[in-house]
């Protein structure tokens, strides 16, 4: 009796033993399937990033490895010169074939282009500046940044380039010319106030279309990094007849404004017709 119950006894445990057996045979078959799956993920991370397989049990915290700056695809760095307004218009007008007005010029040529003279004309076309590319602040900015802040750009781009061409309207309160180069690669920008915040244009189409929005990114980052200088800067918006000031002074941008000796005399005429009309 005492053997048949030690049987039992032995047989449950050798159940026992070979259940456990089994489980930890499941767990390291389960912690294997999960190390392959990290480090097929891991790799394929890697393979996205640009980046040559890691060393297994090497994975980083977060999903995503970040390529090293060696790795990276890099970006074009272009420089920045600033060029005379007068000589670009001059080179703007032969090529689009208007006159000094900007108007369209009766002249003819008469010699006939071969191909690749139209091919080196297309691309000298390419290269100018077509129409605004990117402002200078938030892109998705529905109000227009204070003129303080104008003002303060102003100032961080006459510290790069100086003092702005003289502006024709208000619309273009400031301007500049930039040539933007990168080894063969030279178009034209410009920066200039547009819709009440400064902004920078360039080709907008042709083949330098992309290559201007690059650029035209690396010119904001370099002004925005720029410290503004001590500056006074006046013009009139002739729109509305009012007399404009940006300036910097002592680091501190300002702004002010103030009628137009045309709109003041207007006023002054009114208020005395009006005083006229009281009298009677």
């Amino acid at each position: 009796m005492k053997e048949k119950k030690l049987l039992i006894v032995l047989s449950v445990l050798g159940v026992l033993f070979i259940s456990c057996m089994a489980y930890v045979s499941f767990l390291a078959r389960q912690q294997d399937d999960t190390m392959n799956d990290s480090m097929a993920k891991q790799e394929k991370i890697s393979v996205v990033n640009g980046k040559k397989p890691v060393e297994h049990g090497e994975l980083a915290a977060s999903d995503t490895i970040e390529p090293t700056a060696d790795e990276k695809e890099s970006e074009p760095l272009y420089s920045f010169k600033r060029v005379n307004y007068e000589k670009y218009n001059k080179l703007e007008n032969k090529l689009l074939g208007w006159d000094e007005d900007g108007k369209a010029s009766k002249k003819k040529n008469k010699k006939k282009q071969t191909k690749k003279q139209k091919e080196q004309l297309k691309k000298k076309m390419d290269a100018l500046i077509q129409g605004n590319i990117c402002r200078l602040f938030d892109e998705d900015a529905i109000i227009c940044p204070a003129e303080e802040d104008n003002a303060d750009t102003l100032g961080r781009i006459w510290a790069l380039y100086g003092k702005p061409d003289n502006p024709k309207w208000f619309e273009d309160f400031w301007h500049y010319t930039i040539l933007a180069k990168n080894g063969e690669d030279a178009f034209y920008l410009e920066l200039y106030q547009y819709s009440g915040m400064p902004s920078i244009g360039g080709p907008t189409s042709g083949i330098y279309k992309e290559k201007a929005e690059i650029a035209a990114k690396q010119l904001s980052e370099k002004i925005l990094s720029t410290l503004p200088v001590d500056y006074e800067w006046n013009g009139t918006y002739e729109d509305y007849g009012i007399r404009m000031k940006y300036y910097v002074k002592n680091g501190q941008a300002g702004y002010e404004d103030t009628l137009s000796e045309a709109l003041e005399k207007y006023f002054e005429k009114l208020e005395k017709a009006e005083g006229e009309n009281d009298k009677q």
